[in-house]
């Protein structure tokens, strides 16, 4: 039995406590745990699908697959805000990519006011002056 709380807070996705053997433990699932555990769990098959692609991965499914890591970046951010998403490129040596920006936080992926998109108008009001 498990009883579950899902819940977005200090990049935890999913916290609960799980009946085994010995009684309740405590579990949790980090952001992008299941993507991750996707991606390497089905590396095989996505090579030949996908190889030399960047692809999008939303809990267990592929999005798309891109040619560009702008245009599988972009899609993220379009069909999932600033919910977290996977993008990887398909191969078989794993690639690290960095953004200093947001790692040194100089650049903020939670900003503190409502996002517009563009021609979006009903997105949320304006950041403040």
């Amino acid at each position: 039995m498990v009883d579950r709380t899902s819940t977005l807070v200090d990049g935890i996705r999913e916290a609960g406590w799980i009946q085994n053997g010995t009684g309740r433990s405590w579990y949790t699932v980090s952001m992008l745990d299941v993507e991750r555990k996707y991606f390497a769990d089905n590396l095989p098959s996505l090579m030949a699908r996908y190889g030399g692609r960047f692809i999008v991965i939303k809990d267990d499914t592929v999005v798309g697959a891109f040619a560009t890591i702008d245009e599988a970046l972009r899609e993220g951010a379009r069909r999932f805000g600033l919910q977290p998403f996977l993008m990887r490129l398909v191969s078989e040596t794993p690639h690290e990519i960095s953004i200093p920006a947001l790692t040194l936080g100089v650049l903020y992926a939670n900003p503190p006011y409502a996002i517009r998109r563009a021609g979006n108008e009903s997105a949320g009001t304006d950041r403040p002056d």
